[in-house]
Formats: structure tokens, sequence, C-alpha cells
């Protein structure tokens, strides 16, 4: 017909294609849903399902196609768009890798309580780079003081020679 436009919609479904590495391949299942951000499109985020993963023993890239029947509102369509995979989450206390010390064979980092230096343990939950996602000392009350774990608003020191316990800084 002259003059009309449109598609016929023959599925509900609509498929996203990411390539990745062998190397990250281990932190996907085949079937699993995961979530998918598209930081271009105002973080729009979309459930979807990994339905398939093609490989080829030559190559050490991975095809990874997801499905999905949502239909994310204010999402630009366009045919390339970066996405993040969110795998998985963790909440807890971000420090940078170079505070966490080793005393006593005991993960921890030197924080000041007043003007004296004192020493707190640490539960790493995550690396990153350069940084730690590391465990609250009580996981019903965020904002729980603990004399001997991190706790949210411990002033953590992140650098310095002659650091040690019962210090006095000025």
């Amino acid at each position: 017909m002259k003059g009309s436009a449109g598609k016929i919609v023959t599925s509900p479904y609509w498929y996203l294609v990411c390539k990745t590495t062998r190397q990250e391949l281990g932190s996907y299942s085949s079937g699993a849903d995961y979530r998918i951000v598209f930081p271009y499109s105002s973080d729009v985020e979309c459930g979807m399902t990994l339905t398939k993963v093609i490989t080829q023993t030559d190559s050490d890239d991975i095809l990874l196609v997801f499905k999905t029947k949502t239909m994310p509102e204010g999402m630009t369509y366009s045919r390339k768009q970066t996405v993040d995979i969110i795998t998985g989450n963790y909440a807890g206390l971000k420090i940078t890798a170079s505070a966490v010390r080793v005393l006593d064979g005991i993960r921890g980092v030197y924080v000041l309580d007043g003007n004296e230096v004192v020493f707190k343990k640490v539960r790493i939950l995550y690396e990153d780079g350069g940084s730690y996602i590391c465990a609250l000392p009580d996981d019903s009350d965020k904002c729980h003081i603990s004399q001997s774990e991190l706790s949210l608003y411990d002033l953590v020191i992140v650098s310095g020679t002659d650091i040690y316990v019962g210090k006095v800084l000025k």
C-alpha cells in the first residue's frame, strides 16, 4: 500500500546480543535472569534471560544472547548500545585497597578514634581493582558502631608510614 509505514510483529520477545571473553564467561549461566542497564538511555533497566551462549573453538570471543518481553519505557532503540550486565550485588563499605593492612594475621584498617590510631578488622566481600567492598559489622543496623570491626563513619587512614595502634596524631 502506498503511504503506509509499519512493521508486523510476530513475537512478543526482543533480543540483545553482547560480546564477552572466555575468561568472563564463568560469570554467566545459561537460562539465568540478569538485570541489564542501558546507561546511554537514561539508565533504563530491563530484566532479561540468557538464552544462548555462542562460542567458536578458534576464538576467545563469546556471544551472549539475552531475551525479554519487557519493553522499557523511555528507551532509545538504536541498533548498537552500551549495556551494563548486573551479575551480582554487594552492600557494604567501600575502601581503597591500599588502606587494608595485616596485623597479627588479621586483615583490617587503621582508623582514627579521636586523635589515637586503632586497628579494626575488615571482612572483604568483593574486590574491584583498587578498592574493596567490606561487610558492615551488623547487617540489620548499618549505623551500628563496632569497637573491633570497620563501621560506617570510621575515619580510615589510607596511607602513611610509621602507623601503629596507640599512636597519637596531632
